[in-house]
């Protein structure tokens, strides 16, 4: 059988795929041959199979909870726990059978009488889709971020898919990767456009071994670009054999906008949209979101776009007119009619709610989207301003955890735990935000520095304070 189909079958049966099941088995036998010290943490990880020593430390204290050095420490632990409580396990024999065998009978009538919902009935297939990259010397004026959101939100609109994105991580090891978001398989996609057409490569590799599973060659007309952001989708749904309702390929297959032009001038508005908030990018992105809509009207994604270059144009003083106030205002309103159901519609409905009321919709919103990231970051940013600092800390890392590669989240962690003298684990937010963005002039580490008194250090940072 195929290694997607040996996939899904093993997820049927144990829950995990097949590299998911074969690393906790290595894992399992490594743990043997470290109680019974057979080799040094080194040479075991080796022998069971993994090739960096590394990737084994963070995998078994992944699995574990410590590392492979710490086995025989452990170890004492448990056997100093498992004495004292041994009294306690007698008396709770009678009681812990009990509950298994209620637990046996509530579990089999749940399946005999059909009651197993779709999600519980079927694992999911975790998919990580890395940030695309232009080829090289691409004049490609798309913003290739576009690109993978797109494909994102056309897989996620299939139950069988898990589908979470990364941010800023082309120079992560892809094992790393897929570690880092949970992910069994990595979609990576490699972009050009020139004049009116477009080549795009997708590879679907193996996020444990990097096998390539699955890898297409599209070449085609720009116009053909929605389409074949679909088509991607689909194709990667066959390879998994997953089978596609009809209602899914339905809202698979819907297009933005049926205006290709306005559709191009959508997504050279969101590159310059991505771009540092200067006047003149705001203004160019602002121009061509009101080409978008003067070609389609109904476009609520361009609306939205237009809404949102308006809004730093008035917010950062480049025009503050009423005029300009008004642009603001008469787009986000289009696209809400348009639209309720954007998430960027509903996320910017906060800025019109006192911080309680804002917390109660983000809350509901959580429930709708469980895994998005921005919503945990916008729930932490109210709390710290209601004061609330732990709960602000909390729903930061539950958006790193959501999403460890992006950067922001790791600056507002290391602010959180600077303030009240966490030092240490706030330097290590900031040198992880470094790690993912590597460019990134951030001076907080040398303020750290100085509060802890090691002004050698600060004064070696190498920041820029211009």
């Amino acid at each position: 059988m195929s290694k997607s189909q040996l996939n899904r079958r093993l997820k049927a049966l144990t829950g995990q795929s097949a590299s998911q099941f074969v690393r906790e088995y290595r894992l399992k036998v490594a743990m043997e041959m470290l109680r019974n010290q057979v080799a040094t943490p080194t040479e075991v990880a080796y022998q069971v199979g993994f090739g960096s020593p590394s990737y084994f430390s963070t995998c078994f204290k992944e699995y574990y909870g410590y590392s492979p050095n710490e086995v025989g420490a452990q170890e004492k632990i448990e056997i100093s726990k498992a004495k004292k409580s041994n009294w306690k396990k007698v008396s709770m024999v009678s009681l812990g059978s009990i509950l298994i065998l209620s637990g046996i009978y509530f579990s089999f009538s749940s399946r005999l009488s059909g009651n197993l919902t779709k999600e519980e009935s079927r694992a999911q297939i975790s998919i990580a889709v890395l940030p695309v990259k232009n080829y090289p010397d691409s004049s490609s004026n798309t913003p290739p971020y576009l690109i993978a959101e797109e494909i994102t939100s056309k897989l996620s609109r299939i139950d069988d898919f898990s589908v979470r994105e990364s941010s800023f991580a082309q120079n992560m090891d892809m094992r790393e990767v897929g570690l880092a978001l949970n992910a069994e398989f990595l979609l990576g996609i490699r972009f050009v456009q020139s004049d009116e057409a477009f080549e795009m490569a997708v590879t679907l590799t193996d996020a444990e071994d990097g096998t390539v599973i699955w890898s297409e060659l599209y070449r085609r007309s720009i116009n053909d670009l929605q389409d074949v952001q679909n088509e991607v989708a689909l194709a990667i749904a066959k390879e998994f054999g997953v089978e596609v309702t009809k209602a899914e390929e339905n809202q698979i297959n819907e297009k933005l906008t049926q205006s290709d032009s306005a559709y191009k001038y959508y997504l050279v508005g969101n590159d310059f949209l991505a771009r540092l908030q200067t006047e003149e990018n705001m203004k160019m992105a602002a121009d061509l979101f009101e080409k978008a809509v003067a070609l389609d009207s109904t476009f609520a994604k361009a609306w939205m776009g237009l809404y949102s270059a308006n809004r730093v144009i008035y917010g950062r003083y480049y025009d503050r007119s009423d005029e300009q106030y008004q642009k603001v205002q008469h787009a986000f309103e289009k696209a809400k009619a348009l639209d309720p159901d954007l998430l960027q519609v509903k996320l910017d409905l906060l800025q019109e709610m006192e911080a309680t009321e804002q917390l109660l919709h983000l809350k509901s919103l959580l429930r709708l989207y469980p895994e998005n990231d921005t919503i945990y970051k916008k729930i932490s940013r109210v709390y710290r301003t209601l004061g609330q600092r732990d709960s602000a800390l909390y729903y930061v890392k539950k958006a790193i955890e959501f999403n460890p590669t992006e950067y922001h989240h790791w600056i507002m962690a290391g602010i959180y735990q600077w303030v009240p003298g966490s030092y240490d684990k706030a330097l290590a937010c900031y040198f992880e935000a470094l790690r993912l963005k590597p460019t990134l002039n951030i001076p907080h580490p040398a303020y750290i520095y100085i509060d802890m008194g090691e002004l050698d250090k600060a004064r070696a940072y190498p920041v820029s304070y211009t």
